[in-house]
This record gives structure tokens, sequence and C-alpha cells, in this order.
């Protein structure tokens, strides 16, 4: 794994232009091999016994939608149908 220092970071053009090995020996521009695009992402990792965990919340507009039908839609469709699609994911619901 390879970690930039915090100030080369904080550019993207820092990231385009950081040398990649190629085939062989010869090392290219990391733009020339890949299309670059900025999206938000997690700030850091959260675990519990080691597995990953993210928190999804919500608030519920009144009109718009209905707050007690929301969790009986999350349980009986789509959560059973994320965790079919990928292996090992286990879910809960609070609040």
């Amino acid at each position: 794994m390879v970690r930039l220092p915090q100030h080369e970071r904080a550019q993207i053009q820092t990231l385009e232009r950081m040398m990649i090995r190629a085939s062989g020996k010869s090392q290219i521009a990391l733009k020339n091999a890949a299309t670059v695009t900025q999206s938000r992402s997690y700030t850091s990792i959260q675990r519990v016994d080691g597995r990953r965990i993210i928190a999804v919340t919500a608030n519920v507009v009144p009109g718009q939608a209905n707050e007690n039908q929301i969790p009986i839609d999350l349980k009986s469709e789509f959560l059973p149908y994320l965790a079919i699609n990928y292996t090992g994911l286990q879910y809960g619901l609070q609040g």
C-alpha cells in the first residue's frame, strides 16, 4: 500500500501525476492509465469485531413518507434483497 504525505493528498493533480509501474519496468502517470474522478467518501472505516460497519440515518418529512411503513418495507423487501446479493451482509434497525 502507498500513502502520500498529507500535503500531497489535498490536490487531485498530485494523484493524476503519480507515477505507476506499467508493463515491464516502465512507469507512466496514473492519468494516462485510468480515469480519475472525484467523489465523496468515508473519512474513516469503523469496525466492530473486525467487521466494517456503517450507520445509515434519515429524517422523515411529514406528509411525504409514512414513518411507520418505512421499517416494514426495509425488513420485508429491501434489506433481504441486499443480504441475498451481498454475501455476509448483516443488518439491524434501531431507533
